[in-house]
């Protein structure tokens, strides 16, 4: 919590003075003042807001390893995602491809993806393994603390809020 000390003070004061003091400038028939109050304590709660946004990005986000891959990314290049899809699926975004998953048939997915027409993007350990150790460059998003077992030699590439990139090759 001592990383969010500032955002905490900002609304413990914005939230309690914003509305005792548009309830007092409706009170004396002070509208417009009131209306003031209000709109400036919703842009300080907005503020404390987006700074906790800034400093969660790390964990929220996967901006910054997408950033690490995309200047090493070429178009025959495959992108994994380890484990659950809404978990980094905010690579995708990023580097504006289609992304594989690895042991991730499950949650939201799930349903759709049993669909004849579900596209082939869905990889379990033995289909993994074939192209962990196939020609073409895999990148595989993975949490830390659940990386998979690799068939073979793996390179860091970047480590973000908890989360890593790795490649089968250098």
């Amino acid at each position: 919590m001592g990383a969010f000390r500032v955002p905490l003070i900002l609304t413990a004061i914005a939230l309690p003075v914003g509305t005792f003091a548009n309830m007092i400038f409706r009170s004396i028939n002070l509208i417009r003042l009131g209306n003031y109050a209000l709109t400036a304590m919703m842009v300080v709660m907005l503020i404390a807001g987006h700074s906790v946004l800034v400093t969660f990005s790390p964990v929220l986000s996967s901006k910054a390893l997408a950033d690490a891959i995309e200047s090493r990314l070429h178009p025959s290049d495959v992108v994994e995602i380890n484990g659950e899809y809404e978990a980094g699926s905010t690579l995708g975004f990023y580097l504006r491809r289609q992304v594989r998953i690895l042991n991730g048939r499950s949650s939201d997915l799930w349903f759709g993806s049993l669909f004849p027409d579900a596209p082939g993007i869905f990889d379990d350990d033995a289909t993994f393994r074939r192209l962990w150790n196939g020609p073409k460059r895999i990148f595989l998003w993975t949490p830390a603390d659940h990386l998979p077992a690799l068939p073979a030699r793996a390179y860091a590439i970047a480590q973000s809020g908890g989360k890593e990139i790795l490649s089968n090759q250098p």
